[in-house]
C-alpha cells in the first residue's frame, strides 16, 4: 500500500506531477532506530510470528483507489490517479507490493520486503529491486492506524511522511501523506482512498 508514495516519487516527471526535490533530515535518526529490528529479507532461522495486528486486517486482499493530490498552497491538482496495493503477511516477513497508473497510461508496480525481528516499534521495508532508491519505515498504531517515513535511501532523509487508517470492517482504507521540503514546509498532499478489489459475499 505505502508503495504507491514510492510509485510516484519514482515517475512523477511522466506523470507532470510537483516533485519533492528537497528532504527533512530526520531520516538517520530513524535508521539507527530499526536498524537492530529488522532484516530486509525473511531468515530462514528466523520463526517468531510478530503478529502485525493492524496490517493484518488487509493482508491477503487486493485493494484499489484513486489519490488526490494538492501542491504546497493546497491548491487541487486538476487529475486523480488510480492505484492498487497487496499486503502479504508470511510469519513475522512482509511484503507489499502496488502499482500506480499514471495520467499519460503507463503503470509502474514497486514491491517491497522485509521480515522483523522484534515484536514492536518501527520496522523497515527495503525495495526487491536493488535500483529501488527509497525504503520504507513504518510503525503500526492499535486497532487502526499506521505511520511511515519513506527515506533516501543515499542520503538517509524523510521523503515523506505520512499516516494509514483502516475503517472498522476494514472495507475502506485512507491514507494521507506529505511532501516535505529542506525547509521543514509542505512541498505537498497525497491522499488516497481504497476499498477491497474483491467485495466479500455477505449471502
Amino acid at each position: 500500500l505505502l508503495l504507491l508514495l514510492l510509485l510516484l516519487l519514482l515517475a512523477c516527471t511522466e506523470a507532470h506531477l510537483p516533485h519533492p526535490k528537497a528532504y527533512s533530515t530526520g531520516g538517520q535518526s530513524l535508521r539507527r532506530l530499526v536498524r537492530s529490528r529488522f532484516h530486509a529479507r525473511a531468515s530462514p532461522e528466523t520463526t517468531t510470528d510478530t503478529g502485525f495486528p493492524v496490517l493484518n486486517r488487509i493482508a491477503g486482499r487486493e485493494y484499489r483507489g484513486q489519490m488526490s493530490y494538492a501542491d504546497g498552497s493546497l491548491e487541487k491538482a486538476p487529475f486523480t490517479l488510480k492505484g492498487s496495493t497487496k499486503c502479504t503477511i508470511d510469519g513475522n516477513c512482509i511484503r507489499l507490493k502496488s502499482s500506480v497508473t499514471f495520467p499519460n497510461g503507463k503503470t509502474r508496480v514497486v514491491a517491497m520486503a522485509g521480515s522483523v525481528t522484534e515484536s514492536s516499534g518501527p520496522f523497515q521495508l527495503d525495495p526487491e529491486s536493488e535500483a529501488g532508491p527509497i525504503h520504507l519505515v513504518m510503525t503500526e498504531l492499535p486497532p487502526s492506524t499506521v505511520l511511515l517515513h519513506e527515506i533516501e535511501k543515499a542520503s538517509g532523509r524523510v521523503v515523506l511522511a505520512g499516516s494509514m487508517s483502516i475503517n472498522s470492517d476494514a472495507s475502506e482504507i485512507v491514507q494521507i501523506s506529505h511532501e516535505i521540503g529542506e525547509d521543514g514546509q509542505m512541498r505537498g498532499a497525497q491522499i488516497w482512498r481504497f476499498c477491497p478489489a474483491v467485495q466479500p459475499n455477505n449471502s
